[in-house]
């Protein structure tokens, strides 16, 4: 009884502020509460994560966008790409967090952007060339920048930018070399080629040693942060071509970045593997 009446007490306290902070708010949406505040329906994002605060008009108040900027709504799209909240998946964030519901206008479905930019052939060239001074090959001593050419276009967000090469092939007949780079601290990123031409008055390609060159992309160790842990519940995205959900589950082991754990939906008990995307946030396909 007394946890509820605080539970009761604080969500007052949070709209009796937000109420005398003054709402200049958009839409023209009220009801016997008050105004509401009208998410909106297309958004983007830049990060790796859907908050709340995401879907916000310019106008929404400090100290509400300030509450909407800790509730996670679910993992962002691959960059260049959109992902559909549904209404059901929006209200339940929003009523775990202990904001009011009676807050907001929730639409049937969001769809959330994620923007980016195009990565540059210099970031790229930074990236082969530090694997060239690791591997040093004889016919690629004098490769340049303007020797490089994307197979197609990569998009990345702002924070994506640390890139390793993976693997390294040539081609003797188009005296070409080809390099497999992925971005580094993206869990389950997408590999991308960049072909390089051999530049001219090279006596000869590279002996078979290096023909195929491979590096192993780097696996978080022991020493890294655990994200998911087995003693407080986590959120799980859990998604099809035809389905979109959020869910809380029980983590059944300690998960770091990109490890994929067991866990427990909390509402059927079934247990399900899902991988670690952020802290407390798994992704799961289905």
């Amino acid at each position: 009884m007394m946890r509820c009446a605080w539970r009761r007490a604080t969500r007052y306290a949070w709209w009796r502020t937000l109420v005398l902070c003054g709402w200049a708010l958009a839409p023209n949406v009220s009801n016997s509460r008050g105004i509401r505040v009208v998410l909106l329906s297309d958004a983007e994002v830049q990060g790796n994560a859907i908050l709340l605060v995401n879907l916000l008009p310019a106008n929404a108040p400090y100290a509400l966008r300030d509450a909407a900027a800790r509730i996670l709504l679910a993992p962002a799209p691959q960059d260049g790409s959109a992902r559909r909240l549904p209404r059901e998946a929006i209200i339940s964030a929003i009523q775990d967090s202990g904001l009011p519901l009676s807050a907001f206008f929730v639409p049937q479905s969001v769809t959330v952007r994620r923007t980016g930019r195009q990565l540059s052939r210099q970031e790229a060239w930074a990236a082969i060339r530090a694997f060239l001074e690791k591997h040093p090959v004889t016919s690629l001593r004098s490769l340049r920048v303007e020797d490089l050419t994307f197979d197609a276009a990569v998009v990345v967000s702002a924070d994506d930018t640390k890139l390793a090469v993976t693997r390294l092939t040539f081609d003797d007949a188009l005296q070409c070399a080809r390099f497999r780079l992925r971005l580094q601290h993206t869990a389950n990123s997408q590999p991308f080629y960049v072909t390089a031409r051999i530049p001219s008055g090279t006596t000869g390609l590279a002996r078979p040693l290096f023909a195929d060159i491979s590096v192993s992309p780097q696996v978080p160790g022991p020493g890294s942060t655990v994200l998911v842990d087995p003693r407080q519940s986590a959120r799980l995205h859990l998604h099809s071509a035809d389905s979109d959900m959020l869910l809380t589950v029980q983590p059944l082991q300690r998960g770091r970045l990109g490890q994929t754990i067991r866990v427990r939906l909390r509402a059927s008990g079934k247990t399900l593997q899902a991988r670690v995307v952020s802290e407390n946030t798994l992704d799961a396909i289905y």
